[in-house]
């Protein structure tokens, strides 16, 4: 085989990988758009917190400080930590984001391997429904780890929490409503009058998925 037809190989394979690779990538925006939505919510919020704690081996407040470090939501800080463990650190991912990149942009930089990135998040995701799960069965916020974590839900917002698609924040609805009716006791396929509000209620204006509180209550900071 003459170099010519080497050189035409290398091409027609670097070109085959171009739409896996970009798949690849629009499979983790999806899975961490999940993530940041539901975190739109202050109990979904909650969850997101723990469940990525626990993934990354972090205390909950470590995430609350990144977040107000970075001004990241929680789907773009999943992401940067799966940069930062290989490739960098945060501090240097900090740097970059304030110079104007986005997370995408920074993994693309690193050569981030997207299809083991969607599938962490994605793992995630399976792992935030199933503490949503647990925490709608069993109705219990567990005010003392709160204290010993030193986490308070209204601290953890940042401006990044109301920019979530509409779409998202929808999806974001759906699934916890899911997981909240699955984990309550059969009340003979009726809703009842606090959840038929729920139902109703703008999720887009307020940023909250099922419940009548006002932001001011536990919704996303504008700050």
């Amino acid at each position: 085989m003459t170099r010519v037809h080497v050189c035409l190989l290398l091409l027609v394979i670097l070109l085959a990988a171009v739409p896996t690779f970009c798949d690849d990538q629009q499979k983790a925006k999806k899975e961490t758009a999940k993530i940041a939505a539901m975190a739109t919510d202050p109990t979904g919020r909650r969850i997101v917190n723990i469940s990525m704690a626990d993934t990354l081996g972090l205390k909950w407040s470590d995430l609350v400080d990144e977040r107000r470090q970075t001004g990241l939501n929680y789907g773009s800080l999943f992401v940067a930590h799966g940069l930062a463990k290989p490739a960098t650190s945060m501090k240097e991912i900090a740097a970059q984001l304030a110079a104007g990149k986005n997370v995408f942009q920074i993994g693309d930089d690193l050569h981030c391997n997207w299809r083991q990135m969607a599938e962490s998040a994605k793992k995630l995701n399976s792992k935030i429904d199933d503490n949503l799960y647990k925490y709608f069965l069993h109705q219990q916020k567990n005010p003392q780890r709160d204290a010993s974590e030193n986490y308070n839900v209204m601290y953890d917002t940042v401006k990044a929490d109301n920019e979530v698609d509409q779409a998202d924040i929808e999806q974001a609805r759906d699934r916890y409503q899911l997981w909240r009716n699955r984990a309550s006791p059969p009340t003979g396929g009726r809703l009842g009058t606090r959840d038929t509000k729920a139902a109703g209620y703008d999720h887009a204006r307020n940023g909250i998925l099922t419940s009548n509180e006002a932001p001011a209550a536990g919704g996303v900071s504008p700050h």
